[in-house]
């Protein structure tokens, strides 16, 4: 049954038991009394509902909460650094040391050795006699099939100056100098004094590149050649020669020039 709410006396505001009849208290009529809503039986379910859906609201972000929570221990956990240890992270993220080697050759095989492969290894040594040394020439022989051969009498010879101006081609140097060459027996230094030398620069046109050009143009790729890279003054310019090698009772040979930029054969 629904219930009611209380019924007063619209006069005198005394409780009365019903809407009919008079007030028991001031005679006032009571059929007048309006009719007062009842309280609907769906009330208690729906605080019921609001409540149950509160305490859901609660335990949700409790828990979420406290996943946060377990979470950000976690991560803590994971980046303490252990008595004796290292964290975690930053082992992971540790490269791996460099693996030992041996020094670096000057010279990898002594019967097909190269002016090119070997010149970085003269320049290291050169810039540390002086910061701005510069190359002033390059001597190579034997020479056979495009390479060096240092097993017997053969060398490799590196020529290195201190330019009073610019590292340019032609510039004028000091008159000391200082000459890295490599042979038979291994890599030796010296200084020397000379007048008159000019910077070569570092050729473009490789020691490989001048063999190859030269045979392609009719030198006899079996003959043995004396190989020099210089600067010239009469063809202004840095040049590449090659002369074979002839007995000392026989006619001077022909000489090969190639341009030490763009290995063009110089025809003069």
């Amino acid at each position: 049954m629904t219930p009611h709410a209380p019924i007063h006396c619209p006069s005198c505001g005394t409780p009365v038991g019903s809407a009919a009849g008079r007030c028991p208290q001031c005679g006032a009529s009571l059929g007048a009394l309006p009719s007062l809503p009842s309280v609907s039986p769906l009330a208690p379910s729906l605080r019921v509902k609001r409540s149950t859906r509160s305490a859901a609201r609660q335990r949700n972000v409790l828990l979420i909460a406290g996943m946060v929570l377990g979470a950000g221990l976690i991560v803590a956990v994971l980046l303490v650094v252990r008595p004796g240890g290292a964290p975690a992270a930053a082992s992971a993220s540790a490269p791996a040391p460099p693996t030992a080697s041996g020094p670096v050759k000057d010279v990898e095989v002594k019967h097909q050795a190269s002016p090119t492969d070997s010149f970085p290894r003269a320049k290291a040594r050169a810039l540390t006699w002086h910061k701005d040394a510069a190359l002033l020439s390059i001597h190579a022989q034997p020479v056979k099939k495009g390479f060096v051969d240092l097993t017997g009498d053969g060398f490799m010879e590196f020529v290195f100056g201190q330019p009073r101006g610019g590292q340019l081609p032609g510039e004028a140097t000091q008159a000391k100098q200082f000459v890295v060459r490599m042979d038979a027996s291994g890599t030796h230094t010296n200084e020397r004094s000379a007048v008159g030398a000019r910077v070569a620069g570092e050729p473009a046109c490789t020691f490989f590149d001048a063999w190859t050009k030269a045979i392609a143009s009719g030198v006899d790729k079996a003959r043995l050649l004396d190989v020099e890279y210089t600067y010239s003054a009469a063809l202004k310019r840095s040049i590449w020669t090659l002369t074979p090698q002839v007995p000392e009772d026989a006619a001077p040979p022909a000489k090969t020039r190639l341009d030490g930029f763009d290995c063009a054969i110089i025809v003069r």
